[in-house]
Parts: structure tokens; C-alpha cells; sequence
């Protein structure tokens, strides 16, 4: 059954958090949703198939995606905020393809 978000994490700034090894697949909106952490991990997950991005993200300056694979969904593979809001963020070692407007990243 489709929810809003396949998995919506949402803490303040002095949380951390390690997401690994999800697959959020045939959500309405985003398949991994990360808003408001310090520093965090997305890694080795899988998002297909969503109504928005497959990863997205906000609020959240210091974040590391690695080793994710985002395709089919109708929005950005891997998209989130802009300015400080997403100061310091790494993708590496990830595959984005196939995905709406915006593309890949």
C-alpha cells in the first residue's frame, strides 16, 4: 500500500542519523525523506518508483549519500535544498537515472 513517504525522518540540528539499506518503492511523494538533522547517512537504498523525488532532503547541512541507487520516479532521483541549507552534502558512489523533471541529481 502507497503512504505519503516511503520513510520520512525528521529531527532537529543536533541529530544524527544512518539510513542504510531501504527500499521505498511506489510511495505518492518521496521514497526516503530526510528534513532537520545536524549530519547524517543515506546509504546502500533503493528508490523507485515514487511520486516525488527518490531521495529528498532539507534542513540538513552535513549529509553524505553513498551507494544509492534512484530511478523511475517522477521527480529528481536524489533532490533537496539549496544555500545552507544543504551546505555540505556528498554523493558518491550512487546511480540516478530514468527520473521526472530535474533529472537525475
Amino acid at each position: 500500500m502507497a503512504q505519503t513517504n516511503g520513510l520520512y525522518v525528521c529531527g532537529s540540528s543536533g541529530n544524527n542519523f544512518v539510513i542504510t539499506n531501504v527500499l521505498a518503492q511506489d510511495n505518492y511523494d518521496n521514497g526516503i525523506r530526510l528534513d532537520g538533522s545536524a549530519s547524517s547517512t543515506i546509504s546502500y537504498s533503493t528508490a523507485l518508483y515514487n511520486g516525488e523525488n527518490g531521495i529528498g532532503f532539507n534542513g540538513t547541512p552535513n549529509l553524505l549519500i553513498d551507494h544509492d541507487l534512484t530511478y523511475d520516479n517522477y521527480g529528481q532521483g536524489i533532490g533537496g535544498g539549496t544555500g545552507t541549507a544543504a551546505a555540505n552534502v556528498i554523493i558518491q558512489n550512487s546511480i540516478s537515472h530514468s527520473n521526472g523533471p530535474g533529472g537525475g541529481i
